[in-house]
């Protein structure tokens, strides 16, 4: 990332969450007013740091996630030849994809990624 102040960096790794700047703001400094946030945010978004701080950590998301990603029509037998030469399960009925979201949601408990609070 290039230079940054700490509270630009907080806003940074916030709005690339969602890219809404004004709630990435909000997230970042909760005890920020809306107006601030707007100002503030709109002031960081139009700063070339920032903005270059954006782009490389979105270029760093996309470098570590691609393998991951898969653009092409989810449907498809291409998707099911893909899936399976990563390694991923094609689950193709809903009995069995209610188990396995089961099984995802009790591990994001776990690590407390979600919590019961949230409706999960």
């Amino acid at each position: 990332m290039v230079a940054l102040t700490s509270k630009q960096e907080k806003f940074v790794l916030e709005y690339i969450k969602d890219f809404d700047n004004i709630q990435a703001y909000l997230r970042a400094f909760p005890n920020a007013s809306y107006d601030t946030a707007k100002v503030q945010s709109n002031r960081w978004m139009n700063n070339e740091e920032v903005r270059q701080a954006i782009s490389d950590l979105i270029k760093e998301y996309i470098s570590e996630h691609k393998r991951i990603v898969f653009n092409g029509n989810g449907y498809s037998d291409e998707w099911l030849a893909e899936a399976e030469r990563r390694g991923l399960p094609n689950i193709d009925n809903m009995v069995d994809t209610v188990e396995v979201l089961t099984k995802v949601v009790k591990l994001l408990r776990e690590i407390s990624a979600v919590s019961s609070e949230k409706g999960w």
